[in-house]
């Protein structure tokens, strides 16, 4: 083998070499890049999960409150009911022990 011709054989050499290197750093990119989409869905999708959880989270915190408000209105009905009770009861009690 002359010395043109491996002078040749070497240059094609370098050049594959090159192009695979060129290939390796593409595809490194691609890689980085994917695994970056893949960060930034799987970011988005906490963030939904995230928001989806707060939603469910505020409506049975707003679903407890009225269901306290609606215990509060019940007990003051009661009590407002058994006062009149205690009052009717009272006036009763005064009406028969008036003599005629």
């Amino acid at each position: 083998v002359g010395a043109k011709e491996l002078a040749h054989v070497q240059g094609h050499q370098a050049l594959v070499e090159l192009i695979e290197g060129g290939d390796q750093k593409r595809l490194e990119k691609a890689a980085a890049e994917k695994a970056e989409a893949e960060r930034v869905v799987a970011a988005k999708e906490a963030s939904e999960r995230e928001a989806v959880e707060r939603a469910a989270a505020e409506k049975e915190r707003e679903a407890a409150e009225k269901v306290a408000e609606e215990r509060v209105a019940v007990e003051r009905a009661a009590a407002a009911e058994a006062a009149a009770e205690k009052q009717a009861a009272a006036e009763l009690a005064a009406a028969v022990a008036v003599p005629p």
